[in-house]
C-alpha cells in the first residue's frame, strides 16, 4: 500500500535505518529513548561519523508540540504485529511510543520481527492473545497518509506520513 519494506537482520536493523536516515536527507529523527529500540539506535547513533540528530521527548506532549509538528522529520516506532492479507500493521502505543510518533512526522520507519507476521486481523487478535487486555489505542497502518479531494485528485501526507519505511526483521 506505497509503503517502503527493507528486509535486514535483527543485528543489523538499525545500521539500516541510519543508512536511509541519510539517504532521504532527514535531519532528524524522533524516538523513544526509553523505548525498546533505543539500545540499538544508540549504540549505532554514538559510533556512526556525524548521524541524524535524535530527538527524545521525556515532557508532556503539551510541551513539544509545537517542534513535533514544526521540525521532527521522521520517527521510529516499534511494530506490535503485521497482517498479510491487507499488508497492515499494529501498533500498540505506549506512554515511552505515543501515537503520536507514527502519525506525525513526515516519515514514520516501523520495526517489524517476521515473528510477529500474522495471515489475518483474526489471527493476531487470537495469537496476541488481545482477550487478555488491550491498550486504550491499537493502530492499523496500511501506508502512509492519503487523501482525495472531491475531484478525486488522491495526495499523499495530508494528514499524517507522507512515506511509511518498513524494516522487516528476517
Amino acid at each position: 500500500m506505497r509503503a517502503e519494506v527493507h528486509l535486514t537482520s535483527p543485528s543489523q536493523w538499525a545500521e539500516r535505518l541510519l543508512q536511509l536516515c541519510r539517504e532521504k536527507g532527514l535531519g532528524n529523527l524522533l524516538y523513544a529513548a526509553d523505548g525498546p529500540l533505543a539500545p540499538a539506535i544508540d549504540a549505532v547513533w554514538e559510533n556512526a561519523d556525524a548521524p541524524p540528530e535524535r530527538i527524545r521527548h521525556a515532557t508532556t506532549i503539551e510541551q513539544w508540540k509545537p517542534a513535533l509538528f514544526a521540525d521532527t522529520e521522521a520517527a521510529v516506532t516499534s511494530v506490535r504485529a503485521g497482517i498479510a492479507d491487507v499488508s497492515a500493521l499494529v501498533l500498540w502505543p505506549t506512554p515511552q511510543e505515543p501515537r503520536s510518533y507514527s502519525l506525525v512526522p513526515p516519515v514514520h520507519f516501523a520495526v517489524l520481527h517476521a515473528g510477529q507476521l500474522y495471515h489475518s486481523f483474526a489471527e493476531v487478535v487470537e495469537q496476541e492473545q488481545w482477550h487478555t487486555g488491550m491498550p486504550s489505542n491499537a493502530l492499523l497502518i496500511s501506508g502512509p497518509s492519503k487523501s482525495a479531494d472531491i475531484e478525486q485528485t488522491l495526495a499523499y501526507g495530508v494528514h499524517g506520513p507522507m512515506q511509511l519505511i518498513v524494516l522487516l526483521l528476517i
